[in-house]
């Protein structure tokens, strides 16, 4: 059984999915991920879940740093490309899996570390994404970690809108976004360029600040620990308008 994604994750994970890994490469992981990854795991590190691994880009970080990483997506062709990246890495397993339903694919006590990173967080709804991290408490190890990325809601209620042209490869990515206060959301427009044609994609981010993180943590059965604005030690923010991005690092209750 799949769960149904809204459209946009469809055209943008699978129907375009050759364009999104190729953002992906222009955007490689920071350099201190290695490091920041490795403390938030602590010296006992075990099994890691990478879920929604999208194009496998911090497979090999993780295979050095766990004894064994499993790597799920739900679409076929990001699984195919996440293979890729996994290739040679004997302690990653890679597998097409919907995120919705965890507790189909683990037991309880499976993992020690959970990486959902990517502004994943805000991709479905409140009550969809509470049920996400409530799956993900009952398949965690006690002390089990949990790191979570999203746009922070306060700085975009600050800037209102913003715009940012990307020039690929292949093709020219226009990003827009501003802030809807009704729904508390963020309105996203995604064009993708090329010489002769072109494609947007449409779509909505639930917005999410501080408070609204820590009471989603909360309801989920986790507890915050670490706030940063990169995945960088030194990038500690207090969650105020300042950071675009917020990384949170959790605890299992």
């Amino acid at each position: 059984m799949t769960q149904t994604q809204p459209e946009w994750q469809d055209k943008m994970f699978k129907d375009y999915s050759d364009e999104f890994v190729e953002i992906l490469a222009a955007r490689p992981i920071p350099p201190a991920a290695r490091g920041f990854l490795a403390a938030q795991m602590g010296a006992a590190a075990g099994p890691v879940l990478d879920l929604g691994c999208g194009s496998g880009r911090f497979l090999p970080v993780l295979s050095a740093l766990s004894p064994m990483v499993v790597a799920l997506d739900y679409s076929p062709a990001l699984v195919r490309y996440a293979g890729r990246s996994a290739a040679g890495l004997s302690n990653v397993l890679v597998a097409h899996h919907d995120m919705h339903l965890l507790r189909e694919l683990f037991v309880a006590d499976s993992f020690s570390f959970i990486l959902k990173v990517y502004t994943s967080l805000g991709y479905f709804n409140y009550e969809q994404e509470l049920a996400i991290l409530q799956q993900c408490r009952q398949i965690a190890r006690p002390g089990c970690v949990l790191i979570v990325d999203t746009f922070n809601a306060e700085w975009i209620r600050t800037v209102g809108s913003f715009e940012r042209l990307t020039q690929l490869t292949s093709f020219t990515l226009h990003e827009a976004y501003s802030w809807e206060a009704e729904q508390r959301s963020i309105i996203c427009r995604w064009i993708y360029r090329w010489r002769d044609r072109s494609h947007e994609i449409d779509f909505r981010l639930e917005g999410y600040d501080l408070q609204r993180i820590d009471a989603l943590l909360r309801a989920a059965g986790w507890h915050r620990r670490g706030l940063f604005s990169d995945y960088a030690l030194d990038s500690i923010t207090d969650g105020g308008a300042a950071a675009e991005r917020l990384v949170v690092t959790a605890s299992r209750l």
